[in-house]
């Protein structure tokens, strides 16, 4: 067979659920960044059953809770949330993004969300991937205050996607 280029969308809160709840709720509360780690292993990939998968690129998507607060609405063109992504454990993960999708609903409102994406510099073998977003990187419209440190406030986004771009060999 030859090479085949697919795409792929899934949602993490419903697909990582545990993963999704800990990215939002670290295990522990002094952490100064947030990592959301999910395993991205074969059997989600469909048509994998024909040759093995190998991700060449992720979009990462996050879906903001409507109706959007006013401070969120007024700073939703000039967000940015930069942070990491890569296969876990990788000292070098890709630098990422997360900007407000400029393209607009068919009403021409805007969409809420940001998303940012990370071409990985070879294709990957399915495995576990972590997503990183330091607290300093954290904008004060979508921050909340936990135990003395900064998060993302998970009452503000309503699910984290990511849209994976894979061959089957």
């Amino acid at each position: 067979m030859g090479f085949v280029q697919l795409l792929l969308l899934v949602s993490v809160r419903n697909t990582f659920g545990d993963a999704y709840y800990n990215f939002f709720n670290p295990p522990d509360s002094t952490v100064t960044a947030q990592t959301l780690t999910v395993l991205l292993s074969s059997a989600i990939f469909p048509f994998s059953n024909l040759g093995t998968p190998s991700i060449t690129d992720v979009t990462i998507i996050v879906a903001l809770a409507t109706p959007l607060s006013s401070a969120l609405n007024s700073a939703l063109g000039a967000l940015a949330i930069d942070g990491t992504f890569g296969p876990t454990g990788n000292a070098a993960a890709e630098a990422v993004s997360l900007k407000a999708v400029s393209t607009t609903a068919r009403d021409r409102s805007p969409i809420p969300a940001l998303s940012g994406d990370v071409s990985l510099p070879t294709p990957v073998a399915p495995a576990s991937f972590t997503l990183t977003i330091p607290q300093a990187n954290v904008p004060e419209a979508l921050g909340t205050l936990v135990n003395g440190q900064t998060r993302l406030n998970p009452s503000q986004i309503d699910d984290i996607a990511l849209l994976i771009e894979y061959a089957i060999d």
